[in-house]
């Protein structure tokens, strides 16, 4: 059966680190959305696997159509798949020759099913990527094949005697078999039922035309299959000749849920006011997204500002100054959260966006264990940042917060230093959020830009923040100080000869 997640095979480019859905406060916000720490994780397992540029298209399509299903009909095509999985493993698990016909016969009626109500809810619904069409030809090959179309047959005359002459049905509980007997009085069966039951210890209760759910036993299989030779004939017969011609589905249910998943999260984002995009792929190390938003603040409940992005060939570094609560780690955040899910599904959380596939996304925060101060910390992040360092090219971009954030600024200064000198023309995007104020000064590289937190008037006359880029270096900074505190320039330099009159 086709991928749902790779167009021919599967190639990872690379697999992200777990600190950086930690960094990012990703486990945090699915696990908020979905309230289940298992699914959070399931999300999570997909996208640490950076998928080459092919199947990143390919996903974009694939996500489009799943969310163009405004009345959810590929959900209910999920839960047919999830029920033929269950009866795949139930078959590859019984132990006892009657489970396993029984289980075929069955597994084999819904499987064609399935895949007739796959092709008719693609077809409703209008799909439009490669994917999905490409799906609809693989049934039609599959159900217009004269050898299927002779098996079907042979395999709807089992099944329906089975369930019509028997009044046996085979169906699915929490991923469980279990058998139903619907107790009809025609010619006695229920009484030869109760009788076999009885000789097995199992109780029924004498119902008429009502519905027992049982637990599979194989021996009241076989006494049910016995009561009529020619139907355990022919499936005996049916499923010898059959019995290795089986479709295991498995991977699909993890595929199909990684995309449902993706829905309730965009839908859920989505809900809360903000804009979602289909991300524009380009060849050219263009990278812009306009209004990006730091989604993991819907935790939280407090008001998210976007802010823009831009990087290109020349200009691929940032360096984010400025004043604490300003915004920069959200601002970091939210292009690093958009690039996350725009790698592994196309898709993104901002008005809209243009992008650079890349096969390596880093995160660098300050390490959560208690080192000692000084050089038992910063040796951990020189450590960490090594092994970003033997990454950069242009197909990788890097997210550091406060790096060499624990040891003076002179020494930080340096180590900044040789970490441009690691990028180099690589044209890694490296944005980097720190407090070292000397290296404003210090640089004049035409590859990097400065940004710094401003403020701005918001609604209900509310002070906010957002990330802007600074064209005249530090005196940017120095009126943004002015700003948070309410004061004019003026104001500050008397507030300077005043602290030195009371000096003297």
């Amino acid at each position: 059966m086709i991928s749902l997640l790779y167009v021919n095979e599967k190639k990872v480019e690379s697999k992200l680190e777990d600190s950086l859905f930690t960094d990012l406060k990703i486990g945090k916000l699915l696990e908020h959305i979905f309230d289940n720490y298992s699914e959070a994780d399931e999300v999570i397992e997909i996208l640490k696997e950076i998928p080459d540029k092919e199947s990143l298209q390919y996903r974009q399509e694939v996500f489009n159509d799943i969310l163009n299903d405004k009345n959810n009909k590929l959900e209910t095509l999920y839960y047919e798949l999830v029920d033929i999985v269950g009866r795949f493993s139930s078959l590859k698990g019984a132990t006892e020759n009657i489970k396993r016909k029984v289980f075929y016969i069955f597994y084999s009626y819904y499987y064609y099913v399935l895949l007739e109500d796959v092709k008719k809810t693609f077809l409703e619904i209008n799909v439009a990527s490669k994917c999905f069409k490409n799906i609809i030809k693989e049934i039609d090959s599959i159900l217009e094949d004269k050898t299927i179309i002779t098996k079907r047959e042979q395999i709807t005359r089992i099944y329906e005697n089975i369930v019509n002459h028997l009044f046996f049905n085979l169906e699915y509980h929490d991923g469980a078999p279990y058998y139903q007997v619907t107790f009809e009085d025609k010619e006695n069966l229920e009484d030869k039922l109760i009788n076999i039951a009885k000789g097995l210890n199992v109780n029924f209760v004498k119902q008429p035309k009502s519905v027992a759910k049982h637990e599979i036993n194989p021996y009241f299989l076989r006494e049910i299959s016995l009561n009529d030779a020619k139907i355990y004939n022919e499936l005996n017969n049916y499923y010898e000749a059959n019995k290795n011609d089986c479709v295991d589905l498995t991977e699909l249910v993890k595929e199909a849920k990684y995309y449902l998943s993706l829905k309730t999260i965009f839908n859920r984002v989505h809900n809360y006011g903000i804009p979602i995009c289909k991300v524009s792929i380009n060849d050219n190390n263009e990278n812009t997204i306009i209004d990006a938003y730091d989604i993991s603040l819907m935790i939280s409940n407090i008001d998210i500002v976007p802010n823009d992005y831009y990087a290109s060939d020349n200009e691929y570094i940032q360096f984010v100054l400025g004043v604490n609560s300003g915004g920069k780690t959200c601002y970091l955040r939210s292009v690093a959260i958009n690039y996350v899910f725009f790698m592994t599904c196309g898709w993104m959380f901002s008005k809209s966006a243009t992008l650079y596939p890349v096969k390596f996304i880093h995160t660098h925060f300050p390490n959560e264990e208690n080192y000692a101060v000084g050089e038992g910390r910063l040796r951990d992040e020189i450590k960490r940042l090594d092994k970003i360092k033997s990454t950069f090219s242009s197909e990788c971009i890097a997210f550091l917060n406060e790096t060499f954030s624990s040891t003076s600024e002179e020494k930080a200064c340096v180590l900044t230093h040789e970490l441009l000198d690691s990028i180099g023309l690589s044209k890694a995007k490296v944005m980097y959020v720190t407090h070292q104020y000397k290296i404003f000064e210090e640089l004049h590289d035409p590859r990097i830009t400065f940004y710094t937190p401003v403020v701005i008037e918001g609604e209900n006359n509310i002070r906010t923040h957002k990330i802007k880029k600074v064209e005249k270096k530090l005196l940017s900074y120095v009126g943004d100080i002015l700003n948070k505190y309410g004061l004019t320039r003026k104001q500050l330099l008397e507030k300077k000869a005043n602290k030195g009159d009371n000096h003297e």
